[in-house]
């Protein structure tokens, strides 16, 4: 592997059609490597797996995924960000299952981890009732906007809240509050993605899950931004709030 970015397909060929490019049909990992390892491999083989659950995908071998793709960063010291995407092939449009479902892999060194974030309010709400809701589908459409309007105003992110008014997280990322010195974190309920550093900060006992509205967010000590491949960033300064 080159030292910059590199795709290729881990299974299953190209296919005409494919509805994960035409249609957003499919799931996606983003992971960190450090030193040519998966970070967390199991617990975002979890969340892809249950996405194509929902999405009615065929099942890849996670076991054999990440074997692959370690034995590609082998001897490739640093940080790396893997994304791996899981498409559904080619089918009609009423029928989710169908055939050339693929997997591929995009590898590319991590960009450096910023100090703190800059935030802004999202300007609509995030669906809690969504199908969709804790998939990390291909269908990435509103995240982008997210993150170009996010870029528009000036800010690092935009957060969101839900329909009934509850914090949610980020359009990339999970949000914490920390309030008398105890990080809290929105609920599955609230629309948010598992993300696999907030599970880790949950099971480690460093964090707890809990309902948060804007009452919360006025009250709050410091607020806290999360991904894979950030880990914990603090947020400097949230306009207009």
């Amino acid at each position: 592997m080159e030292e910059g970015a590199a795709t290729w397909i881990l299974e299953g060929e190209p296919t005409p059609g494919d509805r994960g490019g035409t249609h957003g049909l499919g799931v996606f990992e983003t992971m960190l490597a450090v030193d040519g390892s998966i970070v967390s491999a199991h617990w975002h083989g979890e969340r892809l797996l249950e996405g194509c659950r929902v999405l009615d995908l065929a099942v890849p071998d996670w076991s054999e995924v990440i074997d692959a793709i370690e034995v590609r960063l082998a001897g490739h010291r640093g940080r790396w960000r893997v994304r791996v995407a899981r498409t559904a092939g080619a089918g009609s449009l009423n029928r989710l299952r169908g055939r050339g479902e693929r997997t591929y892999v995009t590898v590319a060194p991590c960009a450096d981890v910023p100090l703190t974030l800059r935030v802004a309010t999202a300007s609509w709400a995030r669906n809690e009732s969504s199908p969709l809701r804790g998939v990390k589908c291909l269908s990435y459409a509103e995240n982008l906007l997210a993150l170009d309007e996010a870029r528009r105003g000036g800010v690092d992110e935009l957060i969101f809240f839900n329909t009934r008014g509850e914090l949610c997280e980020g359009a990339t990322t999970n949000v914490y509050l920390e309030i008398q010195g105890q990080l809290q974190t929105p609920p599955l309920t609230s629309g948010c993605l598992p993300g696999t550093f907030r599970r880790g900060l949950l099971e480690s006992g460093r964090a707890e899950e809990r309902v948060l509205t804007r009452r919360e967010v006025g009250a709050a000590e410091r607020i806290f931004l999360s991904s894979a491949t950030r880990g914990l960033v603090r947020v400097s300064e949230w306009i207009g709030f």
